[in-house]
């Protein structure tokens, strides 16, 4: 079995969407997670994966393709995951319901590309 690097195809508004999602996730752990070495490294790996989104975004192409390293992929799916669970818990709203949508579309496109290259 191959393996290969997982690449996902994102538009402009979704790279937006992440890069929110990404401040907001890193700021969640810092606010309520016990400061561990887990956690750290997580915060890492998500900041550096919003400096890789927001340099994609500065060159304003209408798609873009990110490889994404294994430690990206799962903090990515915590990430998404996370913000679910939390977003699931605010009281009912048009915005409330508007974010578990996009953060669903976008764990479904992880997930798709995550599981796409572990077939090969």
């Amino acid at each position: 079995m191959r393996e290969t690097t997982p690449a996902l195809s994102l538009n402009p508004s979704q790279i937006a969407r992440l890069i929110g999602y990404c401040t907001a996730y890193r700021y969640s752990l810092w606010r309520s997670a016990l400061p561990t070495p887990e956690r750290n490294q997580t915060m890492r790996v998500i900041q550096a994966l919003q400096g890789r989104l927001e340099k994609a975004q500065e060159h304003g192409h209408a798609s873009v393709i990110l490889a994404l390293s294994g430690e990206e992929g799962t903090a990515l799916r915590q990430l998404l995951l996370g913000l679910m669970q939390q977003s699931s818990q605010e009281p009912p709203s048009a915005e409330r319901n508007q974010k578990l949508g996009e953060l669903g579309s976008l764990r479904v496109l992880v997930e798709r590309t995550l599981r796409q290259t572990q077939a090969f």
